[in-house]
């Protein structure tokens, strides 16, 4: 049942205080530690067990700090308190109940159902009974084996002695073998899923990585793309400076125009208010005038008809006077007539009383029309203005629109003309960086010559170096007198290095004023290690020099093409720019094209409208020219009823004539007396009736005699009107005089 010990690798709080006995169980954790490094279960589990190992009052204690004397102990031990705990002592009568709590009794399914945090104290408790079942079994199996607690030799003597088995031993080692059991299967389930874990720890892990890694890469383009932003921010902000002040011109430019097109619209306004009273005033003028001309042709009719009508009667009096002895004997025929046309008369009279309440309520019904046909008329000039205003104000959009690409225009010809110019630097830089290069090459060719220069000079010293040394060794058993040529070998090595040296420059002959026969003076010359530490502070300062020139040209190269990336970028932005204000303009045209198509309809509407009115007016003139017959067929009743009163007064003449002379040739009779009396009445009833119509007809006389003297007045103030209307008008604004109902107004004035 004993596990073999294994070295414990993990959990370093506690390699102190654990026993051998718990290497059992201790190597789980360290393969689950090894298995699953950073998993906050086992974190968990440290903290638990830590706690645990240093809580020494618990019910089962760990080996190291709690007493390891078993339930055999000697009471009189337990009572000297020999490696055991106060709170021990008193947890040992219920550790049954309380192993058969800590176990919880969960079947493998369960514990497939059962939480995390339900798990981790699954197995904490069982960790805890594994421990105390592991201490138990070596206190049994190895009793005469000493304590591995501190303390006397006494003490360890007395917990090793036990005094007999226990009965319930048996049942208990039994209940907790198949804890023990039920422990492993769930440490099984658990490592399935530990393992289970840890795939997937490790895939999440992997999933970490590349995300940072692609996190890493944003970064950086999000580093670039803020450079490139803080650049782009730059220009932008010289573009909105330059915009600022472009639109504060706008701006002033606009403030005057809208000034200006607020007094020309009061202007128009104005115009259209004196139009409109210039026009009422002009059909009030149009219709006294015709009522004037109707007015006058009556007049002229009547004065006309009453000059024949005299005429006539003149010669009729006189054909009368001439006939009345001829008509004596026809008197009878004549007062039957004069009787039927009394009744003629009263016909006529009913009739035309009738036709003078129609003509009344055809003149009410046309008046009422005449209002509502105003009222319309007004309606319509209302939408006309909101018309014409939405126009005016469509132009203005359209003007304004077109100054906008004006001005996109010219500022795109001025970037135009400005990448032209970048082009050409551009141009001029390459050139610059190519005459670099140039230098560069030339500059590395040397620097390749004065290498090889120097290798050659390496070699020349080595040979030099040689032949000195074989000089000396020559030279060692010579005479005094020989030695002293040795000035002559330094100079002659001397001038050799100086030849080398000048070798690319000129190649000196034998004879030559630089040959070495010439120069025998005895100058000290430079020695080789200063001429290579020249040579080598010269090939550093061309390196310098080169490096300088490389680092210049890179720099160029760079501004160059950062320049070129900022000018493309610009560009592209107006180019966008340029984009968006043509979709712009392309929409707002449509837009414009649609308007232009509802006001062409809502213009096609009214001018519908206005043939409608038209024909209303038609109609109406009809009526009117109805009422004029109307009133014409009145005047010839009045003339008649003139004629028939002056007929009346020539018979009434005739009949006193008459009567004179019955008088003086007849005797009175009774049935003339009768008919006289008759022929009486009824010509009271016609002076009634010639009354009652010179009483009418003077009641119309002044009525007309106003309505001539208004006319006039009207015809006077339309007059004075147009004349006003003319000197207004006349200096009107070029735009204005587009408007075709101003061009009409004045053509009707003149």
């Amino acid at each position: 049942m004993e596990e073999p010990p294994t070295q414990v690798t993990s959990f370093p709080e506690l390699a102190g205080t654990l026993s051998p006995c718990t290497d059992s169980w201790v190597t789980s954790l360290a393969l689950l530690e090894q298995s699953v490094p950073g998993s906050p279960v086992l974190e968990s589990l440290h903290q638990s067990l830590s706690a645990l190992f240093h809580d020494k009052g618990t019910t089962v204690s760990p080996v190291c700090t709690a007493s390891a004397a078993t339930w055999k102990t000697p009471p009189s031990l337990q009572e000297a308190s020999v490696n055991t705990s106060p709170g021990e002592t008193t947890s040992t009568k219920d550790s049954t109940t309380e192993t058969d709590s800590l176990l919880g009794h969960h079947s493998c399914n369960q514990l497939n159902g059962l939480s995390r945090p339900v798990l981790e104290g699954c197995l904490e408790s069982a960790f805890v009974i594994i421990e105390a079942f592991s201490h138990h079994l070596r206190g049994y199996q190895e009793p005469h084996r000493p304590a591995a607690c501190v303390g006397t030799v006494e003490h360890r003597d007395a917990t090793t002695q036990t005094s007999g088995e226990c009965p319930h031993m048996s049942e208990m080692l039994k209940r907790l073998h198949r804890s023990v059991q039920q422990s492993h299967e769930s440490q099984q389930s658990l490592a399935k899923q530990m393992a289970s874990t840890v795939e997937e720890v490790t895939g999440l892990a992997e999933e970490y990585t590349e995300w940072m890694k692609e996190g890493d890469r944003f970064a950086g383009a999000v580093q670039e793309d803020w450079s490139q932003m803080q650049l782009d921010y730059e220009a932008w902000q010289s573009m909105l400076t330059k915009c600022q002040a472009v639109m504060k011109r706008m701006k002033e430019e606009v403030k005057a125009r809208r000034q200006e097109h607020v007094q020309h619209q009061e202007n128009c306004e104005k115009l259209k208010l004196r139009i409109v009273g210039l026009r009422q005033e002009l059909d009030q003028v149009n219709q006294l005038a015709k009522t004037k001309a109707c007015l006058e042709a009556d007049l002229r009719t009547t004065l006309q008809t009453v000059a024949a009508a005299a005429k006539n009667e003149r010669e009729l009096l006189l054909q009368e006077n001439e006939a009345l002895s001829r008509q004596l004997v026809a008197k009878e025929e004549l007062i039957k007539l004069m009787e039927e046309q009394v009744t003629w008369v009263s016909q006529n009279k009913e009739t035309i009383e009738r036709e003078r309440d129609s003509s009344r309520k055809e003149l009410r019904e046309l008046l009422d029309c005449r209002e509502f046909i105003e009222q319309e008329n007004q309606v319509c000039r209302i939408h006309l203005r909101d018309v014409e205003e939405e126009l005016k104000a469509c132009r203005s959009a359209l003007r304004e629109r077109n100054t906008q690409l004006e001005d996109l225009k010219d500022a795109h010809q001025m970037l135009r003309q400005e990448q032209e110019v970048l082009r050409q630097e551009l141009a001029t830089s390459r050139a610059e960086l190519q005459c670099a290069q140039d230098t560069v090459e030339k500059f590395c060719k040397a620097l390749l010559e004065i290498q090889k220069v120097q290798a050659q000079f390496l070699g020349l010293l080595d040979l030099l170096q040689e032949e000195a040394a074989d000089t000396t060794q020559r030279s060692r058993p010579c005479t005094p007198a020989r030695q002293a040529l040795r000035g002559l070998g330094n100079s002659f090595v001397d001038s050799v290095l100086r030849a080398v040296a000048e070798r690319d420059l000129e190649t000196p002959g034998i004879g030559s004023e630089t040959s070495t026969f010439t120069k025998t003076t005895t100058a000290i010359l430079p020695k080789a290690a200063e001429v290579e530490e020249r040579l080598v502070a010269s090939l550093q300062e061309l390196q310098e020099v080169a490096d300088q020139i490389c680092s210049l040209c890179t720099q160029h190269r760079k501004d160059a093409q950062e320049e070129v990336q900022s000018l493309q970028a610009e560009i592209l932005q107006l180019e966008h720019q340029r984009e968006s204000l043509e979709s712009q303009l392309k929409a707002d045209q449509d837009a414009y094209e649609a308007d232009m198509a509802k006001l062409s309809k809502t213009l096609n509407l009214h001018k519908q409208n206005e043939k409608e009115l038209h024909e209303v007016l038609c109609h109406q003139d009809e009526k009117l020219q109805q009422l004029i017959d109307q009133r014409r067929e009145v005047m010839h009743l009045q003339e008649e009823v003139s004629q028939l009163k002056q007929a009346l007064r020539k018979a009434e003449t005739e009949i006193t004539v008459l009567w004179e002379e019955l008088r003086g040739a007849r005797a009175p009779d009774v049935g003339w007396v009768q008919e006289k009396i008759q022929l009486s009445q009824e010509v009271g009833k016609l002076r009634e009736l010639l009354l009652e119509k010179d009483s009418e007809n003077a009641g119309l006389v002044p009525l007309l005699q106003e309505q001539l003297y208004q006319a006039r007045q009207m015809l006077k103030r339309s007059k004075q009107v147009a004349a006003v209307m003319r000197q207004a008008l006349t200096p009107i604004h070029a735009d204005v005089a587009d408007i075709s109902e101003l061009m009409h107004l004045l053509d009707l004035l003149e």
